[in-house]
């Protein structure tokens, strides 16, 4: 009888499944791919921001309603709890780009080694090509345990952590299974919806904008007529759509239908013949008077002097 059985070799499984093991319990760790971790190896493309130097209400801020259900996690070990995990086993870390926390080497390779190295000296146990295909929970003379099929090998566990990922990247092994586990033990599931992703507009007219990025926009949603939501931060225009910080982490919140608003001026700092153009809410005034003081010049080369491309 194993202590804990974690299925799924990702960064959340192998983190806890090394927690668990220095504790003194036994572990093993089912894993359907050849090797773990292989999400992890692309985040950030292939960089790794493993966390960043924001206080705790500033964590708690970006779950928005969901912040109350994900504080006791957050205070029982925390960012800096982090940061000290990683340079204590090796990997010195670097911050960059506004209090993001990467690896120093920018290899999530690296990242990963660590993990793994420390589930190896606390003596958990790895299986790769270890598909599960079934869990019950079994509860005899008032004992429980979990009964796991993987590969038409059976394990039995006291416990089972379910760390599978979602459905956001099927390639690396993140086809859902984590939904069919915990529905089967019993539990009710949320309809997974898009989140930190792309926005492709059904109307997309700016291909020719690819590339180009706003800094601190403010963008707005709505629905049915009115505005239900706002965010501010920056804006990459795509071939195909909206993206960059700002777009990913308001997608969550996106549905079919959706319009979304977004500030191309009041947030550009600078003075342009006189006329302040930072930060103000009455941008059509102020276009209106620098085309008055400019009356030759044209409103895309007007548009252009306040820091917008000309494609755009």
């Amino acid at each position: 009888m194993i202590d804990l059985i974690v299925i799924g070799g990702g960064p959340a499984g192998l983190f806890c499944a090394q927690r668990v093991a220095a504790a003194g319990l036994q572990v093993l760790v089912l894993e359907k791919n050849t090797r773990a971790g292989k999400k992890l190896l692309v985040a950030g493309s292939g960089k790794c921001n493993i966390t960043n130097t924001g206080s705790i209400d500033h964590f708690l801020t970006s779950y928005g309603k969901k912040s109350r259900f994900v504080a006791p996690s957050l205070r029982s070990f925390f960012n800096t709890d982090l940061i000290s995990f990683f340079e204590s086993h090796g990997l010195p870390l670097i911050e960059l780009h506004s209090g993001k926390i990467f690896p120093q080497t920018l290899r999530s390779s690296d990242v990963l080694k660590v993990l793994i190295s420390a589930c190896e000296k606390t003596g958990v146990s790895l299986n790769y090509n270890s598909s599960v295909s079934e869990i019950i929970h079994k509860i005899e003379n008032e004992n429980s345990c979990f009964s796991i099929v993987a590969n038409s090998e059976h394990y039995f566990s006291k416990y089972v952590l379910v760390s599978c990922g979602g459905v956001s990247w099927p390639v690396t092994g993140s086809t859902g299974d984590g939904y069919v586990f915990s529905q089967s033990l019993g539990h009710s599931i949320v309809e997974p919806r898009p989140a930190l992703t792309p926005v492709i507009p059904a109307h997309y007219d700016c291909a020719t904008c690819a590339g180009f990025s706003i800094q601190g926009a403010f963008i707005s949603l709505w629905r049915d007529g009115k505005k239900i939501a706002e965010r501010q931060g920056d804006v990459l225009f795509t071939h195909v759509g909206l993206s960059g910080p700002g777009i990913l982490d308001f997608s969550r919140d996106f549905k079919p239908a959706d319009e979304i608003s977004i500030t191309l001026l009041s947030f550009i700092n600078g003075v342009s013949n006189g006329v302040s153009v930072s930060t103000t809410s009455n941008a059509d005034s102020q276009l209106l008077s620098l085309c008055s003081s400019s009356p030759k010049k044209t409103v895309k080369n007007i548009l252009c002097s306040l820091g917008l491309s000309e494609s755009l």
